[in-house]
């Protein structure tokens, strides 16, 4: 008989072991990848639920109410349990002001949106988020937020700027006076002096007033004589965009602008910015005095660039002192509820890509050695993706007599529209506009000139319908 040494068991059962440890690894393997799985459908299903969401907020986007965005990246760092937290404070304060939408989405998942009436400079957004919620209300996945930004329809029908001169009544040019575009006038266009007739016209007399030598003049005649006469100029009345109510009040144009509650005082806006010295206030408004001490801001700026402001002056807004120059930057809404004087020889400039509108109750002044400066061209579109002149003054002054409800005099050198359909415009001196001139009656006097920005004619504000509706820009 041979002795057993039993190698061949120990082997056997070394394989054996191997076997199993190899099984137990595939296993685990996959338990791991069933879970990964699951977690992946679990995300991939609340992405899409969170898009779903979007999508039906956009949808509803007009049977909701709006949220104002406090902070964007307040926001967007938001997990699921805040966003849904209507309650949800910052800085003290509630950070939502209207509560979240649930929208339709599958048994299991709950998704919420909320509509938000500006975002990142655009019209609006639209923020949705979903979850997939256990029992005791644990949160087992949540959705990363998904933003649908837009922009809303572009108001047309209403083309403010359409002339170099308007008038609601009469435009007059005198001296040498001249106007390098359009001209009409509701009622009369009187010419004397050494003028030259504007090369276009149109009038609601049946002839211009012009001086007799002209008839012994055939270039003149001619250009008056291809005038559109006789002309029903204004059907629906001259404020087209109605900066005064029919009741003799401000207008909706004008008071939508200066209830925004976006708003705020410019001397508050000033001080915020660490430019305090930048001003004064006294008993008729605010003064921009380019400094104080030694403190200098002979070079003043006014608005953040790719951001929109709206500032507001309870009273006159005027310029003194060391004042050179007012620079803008991003869009800025400037409403004044007083007069708007930038007399002296303090110069503003529109910066590049930058817009200002301002509007204002009182008396507008842009005299002496004021120059209104824009960097590129007039027309531009700004960050919300409107088209507005770079500098535009809409003017809700009521002229009764005396003097005109808008000067542009002295040596001012000006890229400005102003629209002022109850005040008198007076250019005169050597000063010149380039842009557009609306008013009620207009006076283009000395060596004052008037030359149409080119890009106005395309530009349209205020009611009637719109030119497109409301889109998508992106999502994300």
């Amino acid at each position: 008989m041979h002795k057993q040494k039993g190698a061949a068991l120990i082997v056997v059962m070394s394989l054996l072991a191997v076997s199993l440890t190899l099984g137990l690894m595939s296993m685990q393997s996959s338990q791991v990848d069933e879970r990964l799985a699951g977690n992946y459908r679990a995300a991939s299903d609340v992405q899409m639920a969170a898009e779903v969401a979007a999508a039906q907020g956009w949808s509803e986007r007009e049977e909701h109410e709006w949220d104002s965005l406090v902070d964007m990246d307040e926001l967007s760092g938001m997990s699921w349990e805040s966003f849904t937290n209507d309650n949800y404070l910052y800085a003290g304060e509630e950070f939502f002001s209207e509560d979240a939408v649930e929208a339709d989405c599958p048994d299991g998942v709950e998704c919420y949106f909320r509509i938000f009436d500006s975002c990142e400079n655009y019209d609006g957004c639209i923020v949705a988020m979903a979850a997939l919620i256990g029992d005791g209300r644990k949160v087992l996945a949540e959705s990363e937020q998904v933003k649908l930004i837009f922009l809303l329809g572009v108001p047309g029908g209403i083309s403010p700027f359409n002339s170099a001169v308007e008038a609601c009544e009469n435009v007059e040019l005198s001296g040498s006076g001249q106007v390098n575009g359009k001209v009409v006038a509701g009622s009369s266009l009187i010419m004397s002096g050494g003028v030259s007739p504007p090369a276009s016209a149109a009038i609601g007399e049946a002839t211009p007033d012009y001086p007799p030598w002209w008839q012994g003049d055939a270039a003149k005649m001619e250009v008056v004589a291809s005038y559109q006469t006789g002309q029903d100029i204004h059907p629906e009345g001259c404020d087209v965009l109605e900066v005064r109510a029919e009741s003799g009040g401000l207008g909706d144009f004008f008071t939508s602008a200066m209830e925004s509650p976006s708003g705020q005082a410019l001397g508050d806006w000033f001080s915020m910015a660490g430019c305090a010295h930048c001003f004064n206030t006294g008993p008729r408004g605010l003064t921009l005095t380019g400094g104080a001490g030694n403190s200098d801001a002979s070079t003043t700026f006014l608005g953040s660039e790719g951001e929109s402001l709206t500032v507001k002056v309870d009273g006159d807004l005027l310029t003194q002192g060391r004042l050179s120059e007012l620079v803008v930057k991003g869009d800025v809404t400037l409403i004044v509820d007083g007069v708007f004087d930038l007399g002296g020889n303090a110069s503003l400039t529109i910066d590049e890509g930058a817009s200002l509108s301002v509007y204002t109750t009182g008396q507008v002044n842009l005299g002496g050695g004021t120059n209104l400066q824009v960097s590129d061209e007039f027309v531009r579109q700004t960050g919300s993706g409107e088209l507005r002149p770079a500098l535009a003054i809409f003017s809700a002054y009521q002229q009764a007599s005396g003097s005109p409800g808008v000067t542009v005099d002295g040596n001012n050198q000006s890229q400005v529209a102003i629209y002022a359909p109850y005040s008198n415009i007076r250019v005169t001196g050597s000063g010149g506009v380039a842009g557009s001139l609306l008013g009620k009656n207009v006076e283009v006097s000395g060596a004052g000139s008037v030359t149409f920005a080119e890009g106005l004619e395309g530009f349209q504000l205020g009611g009637g319908a719109s030119l497109e509706d409301p889109r998508i820009l992106f999502w994300r």
